[in-house]
């Protein structure tokens, strides 16, 4: 347990610190192209106009591109959020390969981890966003909450970099 804090600890601070995309890989991983990525989002304009950074990426690989929104109310409207997240996505985004869900979940890491898990996901994308200081202090970022304990390899993508 203190090597994993020790770890998920310093990679919270390479995070902060890096001002480019940071790829953290689990210590016994095996390596294997990355056919299905997911990208974490929002549904905000700034968050799905920066996977455009990830697209390179992505094309390399070959890899299905996954839009994931793990809403954390339960929503009547959903299928009106699941309209405007694909409208958003072809609007914003221009590649091929892309698809998108939304899951509800009180939890929203507990939705990222289980999504990861049924759908066989190879490789989940993050973007992270500079905090003030008070906030750093009383709200910790879910990208960094994820970097202490990510079962499949997580690339940190910085928001303004």
């Amino acid at each position: 347990m203190v090597e994993r804090t020790l770890v998920g600890s310093t990679t919270t601070a390479l995070i902060n610190k890096s001002k480019c995309q940071v790829l953290i890989v689990p210590e016994n991983a095996t390596f294997k192209p990355a056919t299905k990525l997911v990208y974490t989002t929002d549904l905000k304009d700034d968050n799905i106009k920066a996977v455009n950074d990830l697209i390179p990426f992505a094309s390399s690989m070959n890899s299905e591109l996954i839009f994931l929104f793990v809403d954390d109310k339960i929503h009547t409207d959903s299928e009106k959020i699941s309209e405007d997240m694909s409208s958003k996505i072809r609007q914003l985004v221009q590649y091929p390969k892309t698809s998108g869900y939304i899951c509800t979940d009180p939890n929203v890491m507990n939705g990222i981890s289980l999504f990861i898990e049924k759908q066989h996901v190879d490789m989940i994308a993050m973007l992270t966003h500079p905090r003030k200081f008070p906030q750093m202090l009383w709200d910790k970022s879910l990208t960094k909450k994820f970097s202490y304990h990510p079962n499949v390899p997580l690339l940190v993508l910085h928001a303004n970099h």
